[in-house]
């Protein structure tokens, strides 16, 4: 009896430690400091001539001026000096995301920075996202190339090749950055996504998106749109 509770017990450990090995195998591997290169992003002025509607939304909101907002960028100067450069990276994954992957910062004064990293979080970087590593702290995993993700399984582009991920229509996409850990003291900085996961939305089913992707904040009203020229009349995102 105790003979046949060890071997069941071995066996059950085995199939933990199994279990988890193929976890590890299977998680995506966030795309890591230095791994590409700013060249393989798409400038925002060529996605203009296609979704130029699109473009005009997303100019001039916090996301365009991620990096450039100048209140940013004395709070990241502050915390660089305190954390004696501790921070640099880790600010900047969501800041100049395409400046972090391509190893173009620090240094901190944006001195390496290339143009296209300065348009903090910009339209290519965004629909190059391939998967991620779950939420907070931008474990993101990014394929610049020709292929651009998004939430519509039907949609078709002449530039360039168009593919549905799902991730593109979950709280998770948005939880990538918003939520922040802080990684030496574990201080939560922004619990955005955690407010909205134990709150009453995520337990209705309502995404980030419902809100603050479509002209009503209560009522989620569709907006009826085309998400490029030429495309079909739908339902498109608003980026503003």
């Amino acid at each position: 009896m105790i003979r046949s509770l060890r071997t069941t017990y071995s066996t059950f450990l085995l199939l933990i430690a199994l279990f988890t090995t193929m976890c590890n195998v299977l998680a995506a591997t966030p795309t890591a400091y230095g791994e590409l290169s700013s060249d393989m992003f798409t400038d925002g002025t060529k996605c203009a001539q296609c979704h130029a509607i699109i473009h005009n939304e997303w100019k001039g909101t916090m996301h365009y001026y991620a990096y450039e907002d100048p209140f940013y960028q004395k709070e990241f100067l502050a915390a660089s000096n305190d954390t004696e450069g501790i921070v640099d990276i880790f600010c900047s994954r969501c800041h100049t995301p395409i400046g972090v992957v391509s190893g173009e910062i620090p240094p901190i004064d944006g001195s390496n920075l290339s143009d296209i990293a300065r348009q903090g979080v910009q339209c290519d970087f965004c629909h190059v996202v391939s998967g991620s590593n779950g939420t907070g702290n931008a474990p993101f995993v990014v394929s610049p190339g020709n292929i651009k993700w998004g939430p519509f399984n039907d949609s078709k582009a002449a530039y360039h090749e168009s593919e549905y991920l799902e991730l593109y229509t979950s709280s998770e996409y948005c939880g990538m950055c918003h939520e922040v850990i802080h990684p030496i003291n574990g201080l939560v900085i922004d619990d955005t996504y955690k407010v909205w996961k134990e709150g009453v939305y995520a337990e209705e089913g309502v995404v980030c998106q419902d809100c603050h992707m479509t002209p009503g904040i209560t009522q989620f009203e569709a907006n009826p749109g085309r998400a490029a020229s030429g495309a079909k009349k739908k339902r498109s995102y608003l980026h503003a």
